[in-house]
């Protein structure tokens, strides 16, 4: 189970929450080699939006409609693994 909201109840314990976000990666790509041809999509959509909402509250990409990274900005020309490099 992964408790991402106990790190910033009081405070935004920022490496605790990537952590707890990368844990819920490894465990997606443990489910995803596990599992046979039934994929809950579903479930790999809404993993892929919640994270992609967090690392917009922590101000790494920009707010858009769609789910992870852009793979180009128009706003900005800054590299996005510059921006989480310091994390």
């Amino acid at each position: 189970m992964f408790y991402f909201d106990s790190p910033n109840l009081d405070n935004i314990d920022t490496r605790k929450a990537l952590d707890t976000i990368r844990e819920c990666i490894s465990s997606y790509n443990l489910y995803i080699k596990s599992s046979d041809s039934n994929i809950n999509l579903v479930l790999i959509y809404d993993i892929a939006a919640y994270i992609t909402k967090i690392l917009r509250i922590f101000g790494t990409i920009p707010p858009s409609n769609t789910i992870g990274f852009p793979l180009s900005s128009s706003s900005s020309t800054v590299d996005v693994s510059i921006i989480l490099i310091e994390f």
